[in-house]
């Protein structure tokens, strides 16, 4: 690796003594997220306690809540709706018996609601969500989608993005907390996909009360939790990352000492289309879509690539320090025949050689899901460089 070894102070001690990440971390499943011990070292090494680091792809917020954990400021930018809605729903600190009250209050609001509206909505959406929905967890659904669609309270946040987290899920090997037919839980399959796989099966929605669940995993969360005890809250910004550096200024006037990113990879994959569940429970369309979001959500063009990242570390400089530090992680797939080394020097150059890169270091892919991901062999190419680029 390319950090020195660093205490774990970010982990909770549970009742059989044993160490885990904090609970709030896996809040939601995101695709290609890199592990908190990553941002863990990155902070512990590159900045000091109140300093200010910045993600602008983050994804579901990793960097961001580490930092809080870790005493330092924070602020994460990404362009999808969905990364930005589980990222903000860690900028704030939460009290457990707060949440639960909403939930109730939510539940007991349902209760009293005339659901003709709803089942007329849910009459009208594609086969899919009858397929991956039992009748009445739809119209929960539903009704809860439309409800917290304008949430602006650091509890329905918190809330809505538990939706997020439990909207679909692996149904057959846990207990009833995902609302959906079984699903994986990172990503949502295309709907065909998904009916034909349900039906060849035999493969029924189970009956769920949703506020049931959200009770149990709010619990859950904020018990394996230490985000109520924490010094700074954090910032989550929606935007495009060549705009970062205009949209900050509205958060704060003071300098980035640390950057932690894992931009977009190139050929992998389609977030717009992997989460397009997710969108839709948001206030996005029942189908997924590509292009719609950005342009730049699966770069297939080397060139256009170089150009994307160049743009994105021009905008990102643009917040930092001089003498500040990035550190930054991107995969290397073994069907790719490229030197990605060479696309981080090539980028930094089209973006004004205002960084320097420091250290480098190869970690090649040791299991078959994640070789799976980046081109279904396990090949000694296959693998992430992890970056550590200096602002001059």
């Amino acid at each position: 690796m390319i950090f020195s070894s660093m205490p774990n102070t970010a982990l909770v001690v549970g009742q059989n003594g044993k160490h885990y990440e904090d609970a709030l971390h896996a809040l939601c499943p995101y695709f290609a997220m890199f592990p908190p011990s990553f941002a863990r070292e990155a902070i512990e090494a590159y900045s000091k306690k109140g300093d200010l680091v910045l993600d602008p792809f983050s994804g579901r917020g990793t960097t961001l809540y580490e930092a809080r954990l870790l005493n330092r400021r924070a602020i994460a930018n990404d362009i999808n709706p969905v990364a930005v809605c589980i990222t903000t729903a860690k900028t704030k600190n939460l009290n457990l018996d707060k949440c639960l009250s909403e939930i109730e209050k939510l539940r007991e609001e349902f209760k009293k609601t005339k659901l003709t509206e709803y089942r007329k909505e849910a009459k009208e959406l594609p086969e899919f969500f009858h397929h991956a929905y039992e009748k009445t967890t739809l119209l929960q659904v539903l009704w809860i989608r439309k409800r917290l669609a304008d949430a602006n309270t650091p509890e329905l946040i918190f809330i809505k993005t538990l939706c997020l987290g439990y909207l679909h899920g692996e149904t057959s090997k846990t207990k009833q907390i995902y609302f959906s037919n079984n699903l994986p839980h990172t990503y949502c399959p295309k709907p065909g996909y998904s009916v034909r796989f349900w039906q060849a099966r035999n493969m029924k929605a189970p009956k769920v009360d949703i506020f049931d669940a959200l009770v149990n995993r709010c619990i859950f969360r904020l018990s394996n939790s230490r985000q109520e005890e924490l010094l700074y809250e954090g910032h989550s910004i929606l935007g495009d990352v060549r705009d970062l550096h205009q949209n900050i200024k509205k958060v704060t006037d003071k300098k980035v000492q640390l950057v932690i990113t894992s931009p977009p990879y190139i050929r992998i994959t389609s977030y717009e289309e992997d989460q397009w569940l997710r969108l839709w429970f948001l206030g996005g369309e029942p189908f997924p879509s590509h292009g719609k979001i950005t342009q730049d959500d699966i770069i297939r063009s080397q060139e256009k690539y170089i150009d994307f990242l160049a743009d994105s570390w021009k905008s990102v400089r643009k917040t930092m320090k001089k003498g500040g530090i990035m550190v930054c992680r991107i995969g290397q797939s073994s069907r790719d025949k490229f030197p990605l080394k060479e696309f981080m020097k090539e980028s930094i150059k089209r973006s004004g050689n205002k960084f320097k890169i420091m250290k480098t270091d190869f970690s090649p892919f040791k299991n078959i899901r994640q070789s799976k991901m980046f081109g279904n062999k396990i090949n000694k190419d296959a693998g992430e460089f992890d970056f550590v680029v200096k602002a001059i």
